[in-house]
């Protein structure tokens, strides 16, 4: 490879002039981070200082742990996608607030169930018992029903773990080999739920008035009742922020997915050459002889040779100036090498000049560039590029020949770089785009396997459609959209639990009010829409603080993106419409069977 593109220079030089490689350097653990670039820098500096000095500009050296790779983004030309802290720390904060939704229920149905329990606590109060007795029995039930649900919760995890890291696609932690700081924080979140969970049911009950309480007077008290509509309000609001973003989420993928890259992948199968040492000295007319023989099968009806293919980082970056400006207003170019009829393979649109041409001998030295690298080299149009030539490293100054429109070799998450298309005269390309009928697509693949090993019987023959090759680039979206609704649903589902729970409790509170009201007149769909009414007050109450708080979250997420959609009020309008569908369903069931019950059960005691 070197002898063929960089002919000229002497190999112990190229090696510092080469930037498109990762170097990894193993260290002390005590070693400081700044001492260690400021000594890298004076070792490199010794070696690249005049090739630094000719593109007028200063090497600078930044390490960083390998730990420090997954979940960097800033870090250019990574191996591979990174990964998404701020996903991390968006799982974390719905887990919080799972959490959260069960204590709230929790602390609604004890202090709801507070009514039943005054008597006891009167007359236990009447017979002598102290404050502190009260609330250690109510703190200490708190604690074990929590240590109930935490057992259940340890089995149940048991038995969903292996199924949530097939959702995630990889192995998040073993339960077992990490037990000491999985347990240690399980262990604090259980104490502090049955802290948070059990003090104030407890303080509540242990402040009733005995006298009051066994005059039957606590029944009619409002003691409490706006504790569990703050909560209830606050468990609608988590509820209403987690829905827009499970649609917006859900909207960005799909947008992203179906985006068009500028590119035409349909159908495209991609071969993977031989390996540069198995090719022989012949090989260049052996892939011209190979690309002719398939061309022969009515199946097939492009191929192409390139160095980089759509859904893979194109590894070969320089700084390149411009010849008619200061070599020190050099821009980083992505160098793509391709064959003469890549452009009208993939349908890139050329908006200016020209694209390569078989029968032009001069077409030798001759590049195209995209509206990104115009852009950065300060062309004033796309006609005014053509004709300009570019400064290579190398001593080669190429002639721009054709500007063609930005295409997205990684997709829409991922900036379009400066890329400059350069013919590949000396078949070093690794990739052999094949375009293929829809029909028979089975039988093409089998073909292309047997006439690839007829002319490269030392190389094993390898391939991927680019729609898989895209479909990697979106699978972390998806599996994150995954677990976003995986957790949603139970969020929902808990939430469910407590409004049936607290509603059943409260309308059973209610029962003589629906006799007497029927008594009096009402009808059934009357009684409904008071025993509701309340819950949809809420609703409508809440909507006024998550809807300008999701849709703060919503668009600061989208923001992240390079291409985004726009803001829907969908996002906002159904999951309202949602929640209060959930509600009427929830509770409307039981306030329908409170309704119909015959008054004469209800109040033959008064």
């Amino acid at each position: 490879v070197d002898e063929v593109w960089f002919p000229n220079i002497d190999k112990s030089v190229l090696e510092w002039r080469l930037v498109g490689f990762h170097t990894y350097i193993k260290t002390n653990p005590e070693i400081d981070k700044t001492h260690l670039d400021t000594s890298l820098e004076d070792y490199i500096l010794k070696y690249r200082a005049p090739y630094d000095e000719m593109q007028g500009r200063a090497h600078t050296t930044d390490a960083h742990p390998i730990k420090a790779l997954h979940f960097t983004n800033d870090f250019t030309d990574q191996l591979r996608p990174t990964g998404d802290q701020s996903g991390v720390r968006l799982f974390k904060l719905i887990g919080i607030l799972i959490v959260l939704l069960a204590w709230v229920n929790f602390i609604n149905l004890s202090s709801a169930r507070s009514v039943k329990r005054a008597k006891e606590i009167g007359i236990r109060k009447s017979l002598g018992a102290i404050k502190k007795q009260l609330v250690t029995q109510f703190l200490i039930e708190a604690l074990l029903i929590n240590l109930f649900a935490l057992m259940v919760a340890i089995g149940v995890v048991l038995l969903v773990i292996p199924k949530f890291h097939q959702l995630i696609g990889f192995r998040a932690f073993d339960y077992f080999l990490d037990f000491a700081p999985f347990w240690l924080y399980y262990l604090g979140l259980f104490l502090l739920g049955a802290l948070l969970s059990g003090v104030y049911p407890a303080l509540v009950l242990t402040n009733f008035n005995p006298i009051k309480v066994l005059r039957g007077n606590f029944a009619t008290s409002s003691q409490g009742v706006w504790l569990r509509r703050s909560l209830m309000f606050v468990q609608f609001a988590l509820i209403l922020v987690m829905l827009s973003g499970i649609l917006s989420v859900r909207s960005q993928i799909k947008f992203m997915m179906g985006h068009d890259i500028g590119m035409n992948t349909n159908q495209t199968l991609v071969l993977d050459a031989p390996p540069q040492f198995q090719r022989s000295p012949d090989y260049s007319n052996k892939i011209e002889a190979f690309k002719g023989e398939i061309l022969n099968n009515p199946s097939i009806k492009e191929v192409t040779k390139s160095n980089v293919v759509p859904g893979r980082r194109n590894p070969i970056f320089q700084t390149i100036s411009r010849t008619d400006r200061p070599s020190n207003e050099s821009i980083l170019l992505y160098r793509c090498f391709v064959d003469y009829d890549y452009s009208s393979f993939y349908d890139l649109e050329i908006i200016a000049g020209r694209g390569f041409d078989k029968d032009l001998l001069g077409d030798g030295n001759v590049i195209l560039i995209n509206e990104e690298a115009m852009r950065q080299y300060g062309f004033d149009s796309p006609k005014d590029a053509i004709g300009k030539k570019l400064a290579y490293p190398t001593g080669q100054q190429p002639r721009i020949i054709g500007v063609v429109k930005d295409f997205n070799l990684m997709g829409p998450k991922f900036a379009v770089d400066p890329l400059a298309m350069e013919l590949d005269t000396a078949s070093f390309s690794p990739y052999i785009n094949i375009r293929l009928d829809a029909q028979h697509m089975a039988q093409t693949v089998n073909y292309l396997e047997r006439t690839y090993t007829d002319f490269f019987p030392s190389s094993s023959f390898s391939s991927f459609f680019l729609d898989q090759n895209f479909q990697e680039v979106y699978e972390a979206d998806q599996r994150f959209n995954q677990v976003l609704e995986f957790f949603a649903v139970i969020a929902i589902f808990i939430s469910c639990l407590g409004i049936f729970g607290l509603s059943s409790f409260l309308i059973n509170q209610k029962m003589k009010e629906v006799s007497i009201r029927k008594v009096l007149g009402a009808n059934i769909s009357e009684i409904i829409r008071v025993l509701t009414r309340e819950y949809i007050r809420l609703v409508l109450l809440s909507t006024l603080i998550a809807v300008p708080v999701a849709f703060l979250l919503i668009n600061n997420w989208l923001d992240t993106f390079l291409v985004r959609i726009s803001f829907n009020p969908l996002f906002l309008v159904l999951p309202v419409a949602g929640l209060l569908l959930i509600i009427l369903f929830t509770i409307g069931n039981k306030t329908r069977k409170a309704a119909i019950v015959n008054p004469a059960r209800t109040l033959k005691d008064e």
